[in-house]
């Protein structure tokens, strides 16, 4: 499954490169909780020098921390115990792209599903009403979270959530997600 994610990685760097994007920081996983602050922290250097703006820089090292959290967190462990994953922080001229991959056991595709696709269809006060029911449900995973993850990177990418699922085995899958944040006034 590591060569898999690996291939993959590799072919994103060539297509984002071909579509005209900048890659601002790739890394594949397994990631400890010190290497997610490593790299926030890298962030906070990296993004101003591509000409981010402090909100964009902000809203970005947010999602990128949840993002990799709930990877490290959530993600599947594949057949040999180990975690595959990736992610991607690319721009253009318009958007910077958050672009995460992990392994997901198959029995929870369903769900994962569910849950973005209710999440897509909120427009942003909807978004923080189900944020807020979901923060006060008293209702938590079998890993400890509250379903917060998916919603808190919809908050703060201000966009929708695409995801992709690609079977890997019987059992597995590998999830991949982006959203894209708008480079605009707003954020200056």
């Amino acid at each position: 499954m590591v060569n898999s994610f690996n291939s993959r990685f590799e072919e994103l760097e060539k297509q984002f490169s071909n579509e005209g994007f900048e890659v601002v920081q790739a890394n594949k996983g397994p990631w400890s909780h010190e290497d997610v602050e490593g790299f926030a922290y890298e962030l906070e250097t990296v993004l101003p020098e591509k000409g981010a703006k402090k909100g964009v820089v902000k809203r970005i090292f947010s999602l990128i921390i949840e993002a990799l959290q709930n990877i490290r967190l959530h993600g599947s462990l594949d057949t040999e115990g180990k975690q595959a994953s990736f992610y991607f922080i690319v721009k253009d001229d318009e958007i910077f792209r958050i672009m995460t991959a992990n392994i997901i056991h198959k029995d929870v595709i369903g769900k994962v599903q569910t849950r973005i696709n209710r999440i897509n269809s909120l427009d942003r006060a909807g978004l923080k009403e189900f944020y807020m029911d979901t923060l006060t449900d008293g209702q938590r995973s079998s890993k400890g979270g509250a379903g917060l993850g998916f919603i808190t990177v919809a908050m703060k990418a201000k966009s929708k959530l695409s995801c992709t699922f690609e079977s890997l085995n019987d059992e597995y899958s590998k999830f991949e997600m982006f959203c894209d944040l708008q480079l605009k006034k707003e954020d200056e």
